[in-house]
């Protein structure tokens, strides 16, 4: 079975504390996440704009996964580490997400990613997909959840991020060509592209 879940994070990180928080997520938080029963990968990304512009894309069996006990408690109970770097965390964007359709499930990933923020969910997305795989992408608010411990250290609320088109893939100008086609027709915002940093599998 394909993972439909997807947990999508976008933040900026105060500049003074960015090799702080690359350490955390290498050392520490990618494999607590990836030990949740339910999380199959985790993929990092970097903005090519902003060098303190991140993106962070876990794969789910489904969005419900997040109101896991074994999800929850490390909300509840942040370690010394998250604790220390939460609240550097910048303009948090995240939420348990649906993917509604998937061009491409069985292909890997590619080292490039356009994401494209919509008004509303998309309908039938059409091809070619030559070069890319391409994602329909709705956020759960119920399956994202509310305020938790670890959320307060952030100091702000994380937003909700609107309905959203993923494509992936390793050919910039490719990526970039699908991304401008499906603005046009689905009257998405301006793409954003972002580059791989780090990628890993749930050890099962």
């Amino acid at each position: 079975m394909n993972p439909t879940g997807l947990l999508a994070i976008w933040n900026r990180i105060a500049p003074e504390h960015d090799a702080e928080f690359n350490a955390w997520y290498e050392a520490e938080h990618l494999d607590q996440r990836l030990a949740v029963p339910g999380f199959h990968s985790a993929r990092r990304y970097r903005a090519l704009d902003d060098r303190y512009a991140y993106s962070a894309l876990y794969e789910l069996d489904a969005p419900g996964v997040l109101q896991s006990p074994a999800y929850r408690a490390p909300l509840a109970d942040p370690t010394p580490r998250t604790r220390a770097i939460m609240p550097h965390f910048i303009d948090m964007t995240r939420g348990a997400c649906l993917v509604t359709f998937d061009s491409a499930p069985a292909a890997p990933a590619g080292h490039l990613l356009a994401v494209l923020f919509l008004p509303q969910a998309a309908g039938e997305i059409s091809g070619p997909f030559d070069g890319v795989r391409i994602r329909s992408v709705v956020p759960d608010a119920a399956a994202t959840g509310g305020v938790t411990p670890e959320q307060k250290l952030r100091g702000q609320a994380d937003r909700l991020p609107p309905p959203f088109v993923l494509i992936e893939g390793n050919d910039e100008a490719t990526v970039t060509a699908h991304a401008q086609r499906l603005r046009d027709s689905l009257g998405a915002d301006t793409p954003r592209l972002y580059t791989l940093i780090s990628a890993r599998v749930a050890a099962r």
